[in-house]
């Protein structure tokens, strides 16, 4: 985003092979400050042109990466040997052939194929020409050969290793490489030619510079995505596996797979919270879980909490999480500690609590600063107003850039405005029906509006923490696992609808993970992104030791395809929901309201209403209106709601069929 200027800029576009196409098209490292962004006037003449050329080019700045058309001497960056290794003599090429994979098996075999051919036409035939011959020869044309420019460094290194001092870099251009080869030939004999030359040649070339040390192996410039996780004898959970669905297809060309996310949704004690304190705690590295204020004896099963009656508590709990390419971690948990196994390279992991609201102070970072809201309510966020005025202007603005769609769901967002003077942000939106603007203090927005951008700002402060994420480029580019339980706490409807899709557009690039009471939060969720869990009988499951068992129900409806009506009555809200106790309250009594019907007791105002409103949907729905076929297929519907919030997905599909089943028979028997 930072270079959006150069977007069609013709001195910006570059052809590529596919092989050398980098994993991170959006990474452009610099030495120090990067060129300061163009001037009103630069923008207007390059407009004006319309030439697509932007004539301040190149830019004022210092690129790690090796440009191919820059005027610079690739010879001081990079060297390679006879195989076809290209072997970094700076910070710059070293860059550069990890970037774009310069070292990829295979090219490196047609590589050695060609410069062995190249290096043996040479040394056989083109040095022993006739004195008077003195043009070079097509092996030496270096732009008409494949790899000639990896063939040029390779007779440098001829050069270099015959000559006994140091050769003048201007015998050493590409235009009288060969008359220096020619003379050094001639001065040595045959023996001296073949005497081990090849095998130097086919050595690493010596470095000339005191190599930068490699970043640490916990922080890659990318991380693989989050694949599954599994819980065994974690708190109230036995056994629980969760699949991570795959990154969405891109938008557009150019643009990244929409970065997968999960919203679990569950009534109360159905381990919803146990999940995103399991996948935090495997996450996290050993100094933040150290940080925690955790009873750690308490994280094995305690089978009371599934009706086991005294019974021991499991010696321990495990938790796994798997990433895309196969790698894993393994947390156990025993004896009052934890075992991590497995990979090291996990990305950063960020987790909140249901209470998300934050203190007057700015917190200081340390390890456990991310996720230690998760673990213990009383741990504020940090002040994101203060945060937000002591950042750098570009800085602001491209966190602004990223909040737009959540601070654009209050109202018609305008923009963020920092009020220096009184040490305060101000949200500027667009009053209704008129052109003027409204700037509100953030310390007068709604609860809900204030615990989101807290916690959203709390995520961006970490994310362009270099010590969380040194190769920090764009908040589009920034990659994490964020844990949110209770995602709908302190919001009102219009927030619960739109929550998670403007959580996952203002962050991309990050994984989010949240539980919810509420369908509303459905809402920008694809198929396969939501699941349901439920505390149910473990009776019909032989894999289960307790009579209770937490279960993910399976076999769910495509959440994109449903509307809000079909949300609430979907499988997806089978569950005991405290933000919609209307919806939930007529569903639980239609049973209750059948019984009262036939014992013939009287109907209050608001259960009559709801029994109506029952029977007009089922009136609806049947090709017929006999009433005694209406009671009957209410009956059949009735004692499916009712089974249903009781019965395992084991069952459930099985229940459904049978209810189907008794209606078909009605229907078939009119």
């Amino acid at each position: 985003m930072y270079y959006i200027w150069l977007n069609s800029a013709w001195e910006n576009i570059y052809p590529i092979c596919k092989g050398c196409e980098p994993e991170r098209s959006d990474y452009f490292r610099v030495f120090g400050k990067r060129s300061p962004l163009p001037t009103e006037f630069q923008l207007n003449a390059y407009v004006s042109e319309n030439l697509g050329a932007w004539r301040d080019y190149p830019l004022k700045e210092r690129p790690v990466l090796l440009d191919p058309c820059e005027r610079v001497n690739l010879a001081r960056h990079l060297s390679v040997d006879l195989g076809g290794e290209l072997f970094a003599l700076t910070e710059r090429g070293r860059e550069t052939i990890s970037h774009f994979k310069l070292n990829r098996a295979g090219v490196l075999k047609r590589r050695a194929r060609k410069l062995k051919a190249y290096f043996d036409e040479l040394i056989d035939v083109e040095l022993y020409r006739p004195e008077e011959d003195k043009s070079p020869p097509p092996v030496l044309d270096f732009a008409a050969l494949e790899f000639g420019g990896l063939w040029y460094l390779l007779c440098r290194r001829i050069a270099g290793a015959l000559s006994p001092t140091t050769v003048q870099s201007l015998a050493l251009s590409p235009e009288r490489i060969y008359a220096t080869l020619r003379t050094l030939a001639r001065s040595l004999s045959f023996q001296d030619w073949t005497g081990g030359l090849e095998a130097r040649l086919a050595s690493a070339p010596v470095q000339r510079f005191a190599e930068a040390p490699e970043p640490p192996q916990l922080l890659p410039r990318e991380y693989s995505l989050l694949a599954s996780i599994h819980l065994s004898n974690f708190k109230g959970i036995e056994q629980l596996d969760l699949s991570i669905p795959l990154a969405q297809e891109a938008s557009a060309p150019n643009r990244r797979p929409a970065r997968p996310a999960l919203l679990i949704l569950g009534e109360n004690a159905a381990g919803k919270s146990s999940i995103l304190e399991a996948t935090a705690l495997a996450l996290c590295t050993d100094e933040a879980r150290e940080q925690l204020p955790v009873d750690i004896a308490s994280l094995p099963l305690d089978p009371e909490l599934l009706g086991a009656g005294r019974v021991p508590r499991c010696t321990s709990a495990t938790v796994t999480v798997t990433f895309q390419d196969s790698s894993k971690r393994e947390l156990t948990i025993a004896g009052g500690g934890y075992w991590p196994e497995g990979t090291a390279i996990t990305p950063p992991v960020f987790a909140y609590g249901a209470f998300r609201q934050y203190q007057k102070q700015v917190r200081r970072y340390s390890p456990g600063k991310s996720i230690i809201n998760l673990f213990d309510a009383t741990a504020l966020l940090s002040n994101p107003e203060k945060w937000l005025l002591g950042l750098k202007q570009v800085e602001f603005d491209s966190v602004v850039r990223a909040l737009r769609d959540i601070l654009s769901i209050e109202g018609e967002f305008e923009v963020m405005e920092r009020d220096v003077e009184n040490q305060r942000c101000l949200i500027v939106t667009a009053a209704a029906g008129s052109q003027a603007r409204c700037r509100t203090p953030l310390s007068l927005a709604s609860s809900g509006y204030r615990s989101v951008l807290a916690m959203v700002c709390d995520i961006i402060q970490g994310l362009m923490n270099r010590r969380i994420n040194p190769y920090f480029e764009s908040l589009e580019t920034a990659q994490a696992v964020v844990l949110i339980d209770e995602v709908e706490a302190h919001l009102h409807p219009r927030w619960k609808i739109q929550i998670m899709g403007a959580l996952r557009s203002a962050l991309p690039n990050v994984t989010f993970i949240a539980t919810t009471h509420d369908p509303l939060c459905l809402r920008g969720m694809q198929d396969g992104e939501v699941i349901v869990m439920q505390r149910v009988a473990s009776e019909d499951n032989p894999d289960s030791d307790w009579p209770v068992m937490v279960e993910q129900v399976i076999r769910l409806p495509n959440v994109s395809q449903l509307t809000i009506e079909q949300l609430l009555t979907s499988d997806f809200f089978s569950l005991t929901s405290t933000d919609q106790p209307d919806t939930e309250r007529e569903l639980a009594m239609l049973a209750d309201l059948l019984a009262a019907r036939e014992q013939g007791q009287p109907l209050s105002e608001a259960q009559q209403h709801a029994w109506n409103r029952f029977e007009r949907d089922i009136s609806d729905a049947l090709p017929v209106g006999a009433t005694e076929v209406q009671r009957l297929v209410q009956e059949a519907v009735v004692e499916y709601l009712q089974n249903r919030r009781r019965t395992s997905a084991l069952k459930l599909r099985e229940l459904r069929e049978t209810s189907k089943k008794r209606i078909l028979a009605v229907l078939e028997g009119i």
